[in-house]
């Protein structure tokens, strides 16, 4: 008989956790029954109709509505019945391990980034670390996208012994994906949702304090991206800037440009930036959690987030030397094919939801 897996996550427009998840429904709807549970419909949600997924869309899962989501979910899984359910977003993930738990079924909880890392206030720090500490006991198995987070979780005990692994994101190649632009025009890209995690009005800042020949591309969605369309337009460099909102295919472009740049507050495992290694880019990035992993010396360049603007002093190192650029471009392609690839990450997810449905 085919296994059921059921995905829960708490939004279905495009971002990194949804991006992921969408390589997981491609590939796995070819060897299981998929149940896809989520908040609202968009993106995600068409992917997982055309793969032959069963979607259930269930709005109290993008609220504080505590007893409505696990009410719903409870029902839902009841009716379906699944062998594994895998969680992604952490209000998601909370309403879903309680609701497996009450229906007896093994639960995976994908760890985009510990949401308690990034606050600025220690008392819901501490809440959070301690909800999650409770939730232990709801919880087969943890995956971890990157080593800081799997770090972070051993420090706080916040996972069953030896029921963690560390798959860290991937995307599939494209072998049109390698950098191969000439041109004398010096061109940035930014990918990320407007959001707070984003910091995406820095980037504004950083073409700003750039040269007059540096111009940047924003590829966005998000609620707040009408604040962004704001900034842009009452910026001395607007003519420099331009604003791409909802596009699926940022990703296979990126070869047109010559730098990625990353401003957020935190990350997980960003697969933006993992598009941009693929695509032979040089990355500039705030040295938030764990991305040392993914931005090193040989390809790019950290700032602390204090000092985000700084970002720019780099950017004119780099459009003023072809060589170096030439030399990080290999190398960011050379750790995509290294560490990243889609390919090694299902992989490891498989061997997950093997030992868990044997």
């Amino acid at each position: 008989m085919t296994k059921k897996i059921a995905y829960i996550i708490t939004r279905s427009d495009i971002g990194g956790a949804q991006n992921h998840l969408i390589s997981l429904i491609k590939h796995f709807s070819q060897k299981y029954k998929l149940l896809l549970i989520v908040g609202s419909e968009g993106a995600l949600t068409d992917v997982a109709e055309s793969h032959g997924a069963d979607v259930r869309v269930v709005k109290s899962l993008d609220s504080a509505n505590f007893f409505s989501a696990i009410y719903e979910l409870r029902k839902h899984l009841n009716l379906h019945q699944p062998d594994v359910v895998h969680t992604h977003s952490s209000l998601a993930s909370l309403y879903g391990r309680i609701a497996a738990k009450m229906c007896n079924i093994k639960t995976v909880y994908t760890v985009h980034g510990w949401h308690f890392a990034n606050l600025n206030n220690p008392f819901k720090a501490r809440c959070q670390i301690m909800v999650e500490f409770l939730l232990k006991r709801l919880t087969s198995q943890w995956i971890v996208v990157s080593l800081f987070d799997k770090d972070l979780g051993q420090q706080y005990k916040l996972f069953n012994k030896n029921a963690v692994e560390c798959i860290p994101n991937g995307v599939p190649d494209l072998q049109s994906g390698q950098h191969v632009r000439k041109d004398t025009h010096f061109k940035l890209v930014f990918v990320g949702r407007a959001s707070y995690q984003k910091n995406y009005l820095a980037a504004i800042e950083i073409l700003e304090q750039s040269h007059k020949q540096v111009s940047l591309t924003i590829y966005t969605s998000g609620r707040e991206v009408a604040e962004l369309l704001t900034r842009v337009e009452t910026s001395p460099a607007k003519g420099r800037c331009e604003v791409i909102v909802d596009a699926n295919n940022a990703g296979s472009l990126l070869n047109q440009y010559d730098l990625m740049i990353v401003t957020s507050r935190y990350e997980g495992m960003p697969l933006s930036v993992l598009e941009g290694l693929r695509a032979g880019l040089p990355i500039v990035s705030t040295d938030v959690c764990g991305m040392k992993e993914i931005v090193r010396p040989e390809n790019g360049y950290l700032v602390s987030l204090e000092n985000v603007v700084d970002i720019s002093k780099w950017v004119e190192m780099l459009r003023l030397d072809e060589g170096l650029r030439t030399a990080m471009s290999k190398a960011s392609r050379a750790l995509y094919e290294a560490q990243f690839t889609e390919t090694d990450m299902l992989a490891s997810v498989e061997y997950v939801y093997t030992r868990l449905l044997k």
